[in-house]
């Protein structure tokens, strides 16, 4: 095995190259100007010394600080553990647009490693290549190692394309085809601008308070993009990601993940059951088979976009925020909430395609949500199937049962409008005891506009109006409570301010 120490012979070829050529420089002035004679050339300092590699100096050590080129393809000529293994910090390999390769034929050889990055080590670079086809890995540094790989191409190798260790940083470099991972770096490390495709098991994986931008994981297995805890994951895209479990993107606690798209992958776009607090931001994810967004407790989703996933467009646990999105044709829910979750400026359309008990919101206990809208679900409008949620300023209409529907108690509805669903507008069960109503629209529904079930109590009903048509039933209060009168203000006045009215 060769070991290479960088040497300066051919600097003595550039300064030959000099000496002869000052011979026909045109001589200056015959009286220069007063003073020294300052230097106007290129000293020898400010020329890199690049020492070449050649395919017969393979295997290769590189064990001393410098700059390296390749100069020829680098065919493996046996079974070796290595093409190149790099032991000093402060080098860089240019691949010099050449590739690392198997030989193939009737009884061919293999480089388990193309690029080997060995002990803790600085300002290790690699660039400018292809290296394909290695019984292991295509590049492997070690986790102490601080290493960049820039334009390089890792493609058809048998188990990861690129491993790399901590604070990595991986540019503009593609990874398919692979039989394991595309890209596998750890904690605090950066990729940008790549690709990986067709490997066989992830994407992209990254540890803690990774970065990853402008990258791209299609048909890969398990997972597209995979970050750990703390990451950023920015201006990606996930599709086609199938096996099990099939995840355009799974992230973890405290990540964010800002103007990312996931597409026709087998289960959810993205996935964070197991993300505390971690944040989505303009992100679209349609026509995957599982839920668009699946969301764990503390998370918040703004100005995300759900639309023709298999089952619910945003499914969120406990304490979420969900803001200004947009949870369109979606197989079952629009949008499913669990306990103390707020829901702002949302809108949900066409939602239920496969289930038919599909709602456009479903809300667990203590909700709020306000300023939303929910037409034509498969089901209701907006359901609460917890106690004390509050819907405010609300729009249901065109949903093909109730408006608002909650079997639930204390729940609080106001400023709400119900029109043309083909149930009541507004749908109160015996179980929705202490419940408010107050300042509601409900317009030409196939029901009641407002229905109150016989033995629910303690209701609060006022303010509300109905616009009574060929298929609207008004008011069908059956409980015990406090209601004010119901009037028809064509024919009759009333002083009363919390009167509801019945046209």
């Amino acid at each position: 095995m060769k070991r290479f120490t960088v040497q300066p012979a051919f600097v003595i070829l550039i300064l030959g190259a000099l000496i002869v050529g000052s011979y026909s420089v045109i001589a200056g002035p015959l009286d220069p100007p007063f003073g020294p004679v300052e230097s106007t050339g290129t000293t020898l300092k400010d020329i890199e010394p690049r020492v070449v590699i050649h395919v017969t100096d393979i295997p290769l050590v590189i064990d001393e600080p410098g700059s390296y080129v390749l100069v020829d393809n680098l065919r493996a000529t046996a079974d070796l553990p290595h093409a190149i293994e790099i032991t000093s910090s402060n080098v860089t390999l240019d691949m010099g647009g050449f590739t690392i390769m198997p030989r193939g034929g009737l009884f061919p050889v293999f480089y388990e490693v193309g690029v080997k990055v060995t002990g803790d080590l600085d300002s290790v670079i690699v660039r400018n290549g292809t290296i394909t086809g290695c019984s292991i890995n295509g590049i492997n540094a070690s986790n102490e190692a601080s290493v960049t790989v820039q334009n390089v191409h890792s493609n058809a190798n048998d188990a990861n394309g690129i491993r790399l260790g901590n604070n990595a940083r991986v540019i503009d470099c593609t990874a398919n085809g692979n039989s394991g991972i595309g890209f596998f770096v750890g904690d605090g490390s950066v990729i940008t601008g790549c690709i990986a495709n067709n490997n066989a098991q992830r994407g992209i994986r990254a540890g803690e308070d990774a970065v990853i931008e402008r990258c791209s994981a299609t048909d890969n297995v398990d997972y597209g993009i995979q970050v750990g805890e703390g990451a950023s994951v920015h201006r990606c895209t996930a599709s086609g990601t199938g096996g099990s479990p099939g995840y355009g993107f799974s992230i973890a606690t405290y990540s964010t993940v800002t103007s990312c798209t996931s597409t026709g992958n087998t289960a959810d776009g993205f996935n964070a059951v197991a993300a505390i607090a971690s944040v989505f931001e303009t992100c679209t994810s349609s026509e995957n088979g599982g839920s668009g967004f699946f969301l764990t407790n503390g998370c918040a989703a703004r100005a995300c976009v759900a639309r023709e996933n298999g089952n619910t467009g945003i499914t969120a646990g406990q304490q979420c925020n969900i803001e200004s999105c947009v949870a369109d044709f979606n197989g079952s829910h629009g949008i499913d909430t669990g306990t103390s979750s707020i829901i702002t400026g949302c809108r949900a359309t066409a939602n239920g395609a496969t289930v038919a008990l599909a709602d456009g919101f479903s809300v667990g206990a203590n909700n709020t949500v306000v300023s939303c809208s929910s037409s034509n679900s498969a089901d209701k409008g907006f359901s609460a199937i917890g106690d004390a949620s509050m819907f405010r300023d609300c729009t249901a209409y065109l949903n093909v049962n109730e408006g608002f529907f909650t079997s639930s108690a204390g729940v609080n509805i106001q400023g709400c409008v119900a029109s043309e669903n083909g149930g009541d507008g507004f749908h109160l069960t015996s179980t929705a005891d202490s419940s408010i109503l107050i300042g509601n629209q409900a317009r030409s529904n196939d029901g009641a506009g407002f229905l109150l079930a016989t033995g629910v109590t303690g209701c609060r009903i006022g303010q509300n109006h109905t616009t009574d048509d060929e298929y609207n039933l008004g008011f069908s209060l059956n409980f015990t409570g406090e209601i004010q009168s119901v009037v028809d203000p064509m024919n009759a006045l009333s002083d009363d301010p919390w009167v509801n009215t019945d046209n």
